[in-house]
């Protein structure tokens, strides 16, 4: 048998048949979707916030924080944390999911610091 690798195609042939065969099997790789969107977060100064996101997309899914549209450099993971936050960091973030199928982008979900402590959740 002869495997081909490249492009995700493969390309099989079997040349012991007294006829070759060749089958070309190509490898689809969905696009992700998020099944659980990074939430809101309302803290007080100088407390630890954080935000999370579950993708579905087979493996290899690779994430990237951002605020207000920006990149967060080394914020590559499903969670992103925040410690002693102070109100310079309030804004809005959202994840950019992708693997070799494609991109998706979370919803945003706004931090919100204050200096009293947050109303109680509903």
């Amino acid at each position: 048998m002869i495997f081909e690798f490249g492009d995700w195609t493969w390309r099989v042939t079997d040349v012991r048949l007294p006829k070759r065969v060749t089958c070309i099997l190509t490898l689809v790789v969905p696009t992700p979707e998020i099944t659980v969107q990074p939430q809101n977060v309302i803290i007080m100064e100088g407390n630890a916030a954080q935000f999370s996101v579950i993708a579905t997309g087979g493996r290899n899914l690779a994430y990237q924080w951002r605020r207000n549209g920006q990149d967060i450099p080394g914020a590559t993971y499903e969670n992103y944390s925040l410690n002693q936050a102070r109100a310079d960091v309030a804004g809005t973030y959202d994840v950019v999911v992708r693997n070799s199928g494609g991109a998706i982008t979370s919803a945003p979900a706004t931090l919100t610091i204050t200096n009293r402590p947050p109303p109680p959740p509903p």
